[in-house]
């Protein structure tokens, strides 16, 4: 009795707890928002109407897969059970949805690794270049600088071959001035 009129009441929590019949506990758990407690309570009960709340829990705890279950248990006893029915293309419906938003982010998931991939490999790309100008650079320098020395070596050589050729020319006579 202090059950019922903790429910009469809106005393959800306490009606819960001085509940002895688990189709009375599982309801004032239900309202109290205690889905777990509800859940437990409500699959205890393996009439249509219970299937069918156990439905409604588990639709509220988020189990939609779980409710679906139910609310088809429900049918199978009481096909007629126009709540039940109700609830389950509620909860189909809210259970595509839910599958859509799943693969819509699943999908977002993989274009932005891919974007990111595409950055890495722009990224390396661009490294690869840098390093390719680089070596061309170097190369360029050396090549440079290899031409320079050659440069400076002809220049040498041709500074030592005129030295050479002054030293191999004998002097000439000159003629004497006969005044």
């Amino acid at each position: 009795q202090q059950a019922s009129e903790a429910m009469k009441a809106e005393n959800y929590e306490a009606a819960k707890d001085l509940f002895e019949d688990s189709r009375w506990r599982g309801s004032a758990a239900f309202k109290a928002g205690d889905f777990d407690q509800a859940i437990a309570d409500f699959s205890q009960d393996d009439s249509a109407i219970g299937d069918y709340n156990h439905g409604n829990a588990l639709a509220k705890a988020g189990d939609l897969e779980g409710a679906i279950e139910a609310y088809n248990n429900a049918l199978s006893k009481e096909p007629k059970m126009e709540d039940a029915r109700f609830n389950l293309d509620l909860v189909e419906q809210l259970k595509d949805q839910q599958d859509q938003d799943q693969q819509n982010q699943e999908q977002q998931d993989q274009d932005q690794q891919s974007q990111e991939q595409q950055d890495q490999d722009q990224q390396s790309q661009e490294q690869q270049d840098q390093d390719q100008q680089s070596q061309e650079q170097q190369d360029q320098d050396q090549q440079s600088q290899e031409q320079k020395d050659q440069d400076q070596e002809q220049q040498d050589q041709d500074q030592q071959n005129e030295s050479n050729e002054d030293l191999a020319q004998p002097e000439q006579d000159k003629p004497e001035d006969k005044n």
